[in-house]
């Protein structure tokens, strides 16, 4: 075994025995505090370059991670890196963006980053027939203070390991006291921490201008829980669902699955409940690989309503499944027609803004869409609506509850 390979193993166990001794966390914010501040307990992150950014199946995506990762990097090792990132933080709160361009940091601090500002360099790429721009966001803009220095992530998700605790977790270089180190962050960690986590992502170019903060896809205000329900009220139920191979939106680990919903007041264009996202879905490799169909389970109620809610005529409803990306920002699919409303809906009823908007890594990573008028896609009790693509298949059942 190489001196390296025991130095990694050493490393490893010092860190599980640490950790089964002192009973702590993996996934929460520890109170170790060396620098006056709470310092994040993630995990450590041994580097292998080439295996976190190649993409076999997706040339076009290897591409994007590369220059993500290599601008994320001198981003990271920059003597001006607290200036950036603060930087970046404050113009994000006055402007209340949800992202700036890579492009916008290059003409700010051009000496800085001298190897992307040449003539001959590119910053679109294409995508699966789409161009794709790259743009920098702060996850946890709502948390993040600005004085304290950032963790630079390129957005590229690390293979999920049970056995030290990491699931879906992103590479990223943590910096304290001036110490740059190579770690892996989790959800919980990275949007609840004061650190700044600046994060790197490939957008649709076409869409930029659409940056405003929009943090809909997170509000819960849809959901009712049990003891709130009547008998005879109308719910949404998934009856089965499916994600079709080859159509894997995840590069390392388990699809993270979630369902985001909204609807119209009945004879209104303005929306009573805002949106409701909600996971549970737990695909493996082997789940899509062998066209497993999910069947009905009574926890995938996607909304639970009056009597008559959603067989009453004037009422919109907009469903989508998608690959969640915690660490990247939200995406907004657009239709193109709204005649067969086979895609997104967005704009398409009457001037309503029926956006389903959800945090992935590029915009077209989504499964299932059903969208129209409630009471032609659900017109009785225990009538069934099934979309089905290339890319799943999912069937939402109305019934009432018992």
């Amino acid at each position: 075994m190489s001196s390296l390979s025991k130095l990694t193993t050493t490393l490893a166990v010092a860190f599980v025995l640490t950790c089964f001794f002192s009973s702590c966390d993996r996934d929460q914010i520890t109170h170790a505090d060396t620098a006056n501040h709470v310092i994040p307990n993630v995990l450590p992150f041994v580097l292998d370059e080439e295996n976190l950014v190649s993409n076999p199946n997706d040339s076009e995506d290897e591409v994007i991670s590369r220059v993500s990762f290599d601008f994320s990097k001198q981003l990271a090792f920059s003597d001006q890196r607290d200036e950036i990132t603060s930087f970046i933080v404050d113009e994000l709160n006055t402007r209340k963006h949800s992202f700036l361009t890579v492009q916008e940091i290059l003409n700010t601090f051009p000496e800085t980053f001298s190897t992307y500002t040449k003539d001959d360099w590119q910053l679109e790429f294409p995508h699966k027939g789409t161009i794709q721009s790259l743009v920098i966001s702060v996850r946890n803009i709502d948390k993040a203070n600005q004085n304290l220095s950032a963790y630079i992530s390129p957005g590229i998700e690390i293979e999920d390991d049970v056995n030290i605790g990491r699931n879906d977790h992103y590479f990223a270089w943590q910096t304290i006291n001036n110490e740059i180190k190579e770690v892996s962050i989790g959800e919980s960690i990275g949007t609840n921490m004061k650190f700044p986590l600046v994060v790197v992502s490939p957008y649709l170019t076409e869409e930029l201008n659409d940056r405003q903060i929009s943090v809909v896809e997170e509000s819960s205000n849809d959901v009712e829980t049990v003891e709130t329900r009547a008998v005879d009220d109308q719910r949404l139920r998934i009856d089965r669902h499916q994600v079709k191979n080859p159509h894997y939106f995840e590069k390392k680990g388990n699809l993270e699955y979630r369902v985001i919903y909204r609807h119209t007041n009945s004879g209104s264009m303005t929306f009573s409940s805002g949106i409701w996202e909600f996971d549970g879905f737990n695909y493996s490799r082997n789940d899509v690989q062998n066209s497993v169909m999910i069947d009905e389970n009574p926890n995938y109620t996607i909304s639970n309503r009056n009597p008559n809610f959603y067989t009453s005529q004037g009422r919109f409803v907009a469903i989508l499944s998608y690959e969640y990306d915690w660490i990247h920002g939200g995406k907004t699919v657009r239709c193109g027609s709204c005649s067969s409303c086979h895609e997104p809906c967005t704009n398409c009823f009457q001037g309503a803004n029926m956006a389903l908007t959800g945090r992935r890594r590029y915009h077209s990573e989504y499964y299932n869409s059903i969208c129209g008028r409630s009471s032609n896609l659900w017109p009785s009790h225990l009538s069934e609506h099934t979309n089905n693509n290339s890319k799943g298949r999912m069937e939402i059942q109305l019934d009432i509850e018992q």
